[in-house]
């Protein structure tokens, strides 16, 4: 029985540590997320979009073309949940998916 016990503290402490671990992780990508919202609200704020601004929240540009359709994907420098959007030739949303 004690033997058990000492199993069940042990296991116990090693979750404690991990949530805690988890508890750090969530605060600092809070802190990431909020640096990434205060840059587009100031982009949003001065109406305008410098090259400069540009290129602190985008990572590169890659454009392609495959069966005559082109294929525009932007990687930004943020940790955002990924998504697609498909648009038609008249540029109508068609399609959104989210990617997990």
């Amino acid at each position: 029985m004690l033997k058990v016990c000492k199993d069940d503290i042990g296991r116990l402490k090693k979750e404690i540590a991990a949530i805690t671990d988890y508890s750090a992780t969530i605060k600092k990508r809070k802190v990431e997320m909020k640096e990434s919202v205060d840059l587009i609200e100031q982009i949003i704020q001065e109406r305008a979009i410098s090259d400069a601004n540009l290129r602190l929240p985008v990572d590169s540009i890659v454009i392609s073309e495959k069966d005559k359709k082109l294929h525009i994907k932007i990687n930004l420098n943020a940790k955002f949940n990924r998504h697609k959007a498909c648009y038609d030739e008249e540029g109508n949303l068609t399609e959104r998916m989210f990617i997990a």
